[in-house]
């Protein structure tokens, strides 16, 4: 059905040519279902864009159905025969309303009304779209407007559906809704191809494929590739936490017997008193806060919330919950209609200095890099503050971009882009950070990579607020997790709490993490963890490592 054949993509970074594709062959037959993964950088996103006719080949070339892929001829030698779901959400609009966008395909693909009624109904059934019909695509969360991507390419009917990364801004339930369909579509018959930096969502595939530096290096069944850890860990890359889990303790997350059996024979001990944590100064505090986008759609109304010195607050709640509002709101690029917003017990009175001491790292990198290169972003964040010193290249190394200077802004991956970001956040020297989704688009190694970055910064700035999904991120960083839902705060608890207890999770429309879970059986027999984390290894070891306790609760 498709046939890649021996292609090459080079770009063009001012006098260089990078190489993103290098004689990468790959043949994937009617009805497969195939994940990619590789590190940043490796070639994932050219690929894709490569197999729409989106980039000029330097060599090879590409069948599909028979028909060679050629630039520009793409959408109309295959529409509505693939569909194909981009990385970055927001560019594939071309409708006023969420309502319309869904509908046009439909119409143009000369189904009968009752037809196209039919299939409507039955998206906006699945992906939950009533409230948001009326809505301009523009005016939704990043989030949001990919489960709009998603529903589009699945109302046409595709026999093959490209996917680059569609899961990254989407809370667990979306993201298992929409496993759970692909898996289904492809039952069905549909080819598919999923480009994701999840191992966890690859193992849902048939087959996996990883590239590194625009090479394929490896094609195999799913569960065989995700299992050699030696392998993926050369690439940057780590086994699902599903295998993870299996591999320490020796069961599945769904074998509710052995998991029974395995609580059941740590030792008891009774939870200690917990000492209340010492409050340190608030850093921000926001009182009376409500902000209303344009026809009352979203109503964003925060009682209190107070940001603490030398902490890292988690702020989580489903797609559309109003998290990156508010972070805009708190780092004063929005204005609130109501409420006041303090620093350090003082009113904001100039927002345009206050501005500068908030390092916010947007949801979205593209819109605020600028380029052409990645030097001039960086000397460009330095004219917006009181900075001027700036050692470009040590910065640069600092977020895994070494020697990356000179390149064009447009050739880096959608993880470049974002460590870029993060640069040009830091280059700034903010006193309190605001990271929406930091984690996006990374590949595991950068994400650990990430993680240090963050607790290193931690040390040179006031504290830090985390907006993220990606639980397993937040719970190696945060000391607080903020739940946020419809616009409102619904609970703000310790991590430790938040991470051993499914209620919370509940609470705010989210799925539970199985991890969560699995914590939880802990705690209910008062084994208390002296961490937050969600991975499996680093809880075995804890658990290894407890003092023996006694069986009497007398």
């Amino acid at each position: 059905m498709i046939d890649v054949n021996n292609i090459s993509v080079i770009y063009k970074s001012g006098d260089k040519r990078i190489p993103a594709l290098s004689s990468l062959s790959l043949n994937i037959e009617d009805g497969a279902y195939i994940s990619i993964l590789g590190p940043n950088g490796s070639g994932k996103s050219t690929l894709v864009k490569a197999l729409c006719g989106l980039v000029p080949l330097a060599d090879g070339c590409i069948e599909i159905f028979g028909k060679r892929v050629l630039p520009g001829a793409f959408s109309k030698e295959f529409f509505g025969k693939v569909g194909v779901v981009f990385q970055e959400p927001s560019g594939q609009f071309l409708m006023p309303t969420v309502k319309k966008e869904i509908e046009s395909p439909l119409q143009n693909m000369g189904l009968s009304y009752l037809e196209q009624q039919k299939i409507f109904d039955e998206i906006i059934e699945r992906f939950e779209l009533i409230n948001i019909l009326h809505i301009s695509p523009e005016n939704l969360s990043p989030g949001q407007m990919q489960i709009i991507n998603l529903a589009v390419a699945f109302s046409i009917g595709s026999d093959i559906l490209i996917l680059d990364e569609p899961t990254t801004f989407l809370d667990l339930k979306f993201r298992r809704l929409f496993l759970e369909y692909v898996h289904e579509i492809n039952n069905e018959g549909r080819t598919i191809i999923h480009i994701t930096q999840y191992p966890d969502e690859a193992l849902f595939s048939k087959k996996t494929a990883i590239m590194d530096s625009g090479r394929l290096v490896a094609v195999g069944d799913s569960y065989s590739i995700l299992s050699d850890r030696e392998m993926l860990n050369q690439f940057r890359l780590s086994p699902p936490r599903e295998i993870e889990f299996k591999k320490y303790f020796g069961f599945d997350f769904d074998d509710s017997e052995a998991i029974n059996s395995f609580i059941g024979s740590l030792r008891r001990s009774r939870l200690s008193d917990s000492i209340p944590p010492e409050k340190n100064m608030i850093v921000i505090s926001a009182g009376d806060l409500s902000f209303s986008y344009p026809a009352g759609r979203f109503l964003l109304k925060i009682e209190e919330m107070y940001l603490y010195e030398n902490q890292i607050a988690g702020l989580i709640g489903p797609s559309g919950s109003g998290k990156s509002t508010l972070a805009l709101l708190l780092a004063g690029i929005l204005q609130c209609q109501k409420g006041v917003i303090k620093y350090f017990d003082k009113k904001i009175s100039d927002v345009y200095e206050y501005r500068k001491i908030i390092g916010l790292s947007w949801q979205m990198p593209d819109p605020v890099l600028i380029g052409p290169t990645v030097q001039d972003d960086l000397l460009l964040s330095l004219k917006f503050s009181d900075e001027q010193d700036l050692n470009i290249n040590s910065l640069l190394e600092s977020v895994g971009l070494a020697g990356f200077g000179g390149r064009i802004v447009d050739t880096l991956s959608g993880g470049e882009k974002r460590k870029l970001s993060l640069a040009t956040v830091l280059a700034a020297k903010p006193e309190f950070l605001v990271l929406d989704e930091p984690a996006a688009f990374l590949d595991p190694a950068s994400q650990n990579e990430l993680k240090n970055i963050i607790k290193e910064i931690l040390r040179k700035v006031k504290g830090a607020l985390i907006v993220s999904h990606d639980l397993s991120f937040l719970s190696d960083l945060a000391e607080r997790i903020i739940g946020l839902n419809n616009g409102k705060i619904a609970f703000d608890l310790p991590a430790e709490k938040f991470f051993s207890y499914p209620e919370y999770s509940r609470s705010i429309d989210l799925d539970v993490d199985k991890m969560i879970t699995f914590r939880n059986k802990i705690a209910e027999i008062g084994l208390e963890l002296s961490c937050n984390s969600l991975d499996p290894k680093t809880i075995k070891e804890i658990l290894k490592k407890s003092p023996p306790a006694a069986d009497d609760f007398s």
